[in-house]
Parts: C-alpha cells; structure tokens; sequence
C-alpha cells in the first residue's frame, strides 16, 4: 500500500492552501460552512421509528383498516431516530418528512380451538393524495381443519417501499383480512411487546 506525504493540499489556481494537514492529524478546511457540513451529514438513514398495538383485536369482519389502539414502541431499549413523529389518526400513518421509506408491518394472529382459518393475514396501502388508496403488498396464513382442539397462532408480514414526495399527502395503512365464511381471529397486541407492530426507516431522499 503506498502513502501519500503531504501537509498542505491547494488548488492549481489558489494564492494559499486548500487543505491542511496538522502532525497531529488534525485537518483544517477553509471555507467549511454550517450548511455543507449539515449537508455532508445529512445522508443515510435520518429516521426510525416502531408502532404496535397495545391490545388484541379481534376481526369479526373480511377485513378492516387497524385504526385503534396504537402507540409507539416504548421499552426501554426502544431506540428511536429522528423527529416529526405522530400517532396515526384513524389508522391513517404520516411520514415524518420526506424521502424514500421501507415500511414494513408484522402481526401475530390466533385462532381459537375449534375455528378453521382457510385464510388471515395484512395489507399494506398507501395513498399519493390522501384519498385514494393503492394495495402494495398483501401476507397471508392458512391452517385448515388441523388440531382444532387447541389455539394456534401464525405469523404475517409485508414490507413495502414508499417514496413519500409530500407529507401531507402521501400516507399508508395497515388493513386486517380474514375469511368471512369461517370463524373470527385475534390479531395480538400488547403494550410491552411487539406483536402486531409497523417499523419504518427512511432510507434517503426522495
């Protein structure tokens, strides 16, 4: 590996140095403003953050939106990144700023001794101009005619990447699916835990 002996570093046109390098290993930068240094720091990822349910919903419908209940993830190792956060409102979720998401949601769902499920599972949707919604991605789990003497839980999970141009317009939700033609299922929430929960991280500008 070769290395490069220098202490000062300048432009071809510039009168003086551009770059010092201090026996220390200090570097000196003329000319290095708060804005480029904020820009500098600024890529990567800028937000995180962990939703779940604080109670078991049962789904006695095909499907609905998961409105209720929500909260952030609190223990106290929960790390959290970035501000601008909210609480969604009637399920509906907003983007803290804006940029490129990974939206990912998870749940644990039951289905009581005696209940066939063909079919349970999540949706994840989102809107460009807070009305409409498009389905992105849909999980589903099945176990039919088994053990029906005992509850037997499942797991789903849907991840999508969202390019959230406006915050104020762009938003996602969480839909619950079951099959109506068979009995009803729980989707487990807790308040210590993470059982049906949304985890979303800003990957980088839009």
């Amino acid at each position: 590996m070769a290395t490069l002996n220098t202490t000062n570093i300048k432009h071809a046109s510039s009168s003086s140095n551009n770059i010092v390098l201090a026996s220390n290993g200090s570097v000196t930068i003329p000319n290095l403003t708060a804005t480029a240094f904020s820009t500098s720091t600024s890529l990567g990822i800028t937000h995180a953050r962990i939703y779940r349910i604080t109670s078991t919903f049962s789904l006695t419908s095909g499907s609905t939106t998961l409105t209720n209940n929500w909260e952030y993830a609190d223990d106290a190792s929960a790390g959290v990144l970035g501000s601008g956060w909210s609480l969604p409102s009637s399920g509906i979720f907003s983007f803290p700023a804006t940029g490129i998401y990974t939206v990912k949601a998870s749940a644990l769902i039951s289905a009581v001794a005696g209940t066939n499920m063909p079919y349970a599972g999540l949706d994840l949707a989102a809107t460009i101009n807070n009305s409409s919604y498009d389905p992105l991605t849909t999980s589903y789990s099945s176990q039919e005619y088994d053990d029906l003497n005992n509850t037997r839980y499942h797991n789903v999970h849907v991840t999508s990447i969202i390019d959230c141009t406006d915050t104020s317009n762009v938003k996602f939700k969480v839909m619950a699916y079951r099959d109506v033609n068979f009995g009803n299922v729980s989707f487990l929430g807790d308040s210590g835990a993470n059982y049906t929960y949304v985890e979303v991280t800003r990957l980088g500008d839009t």
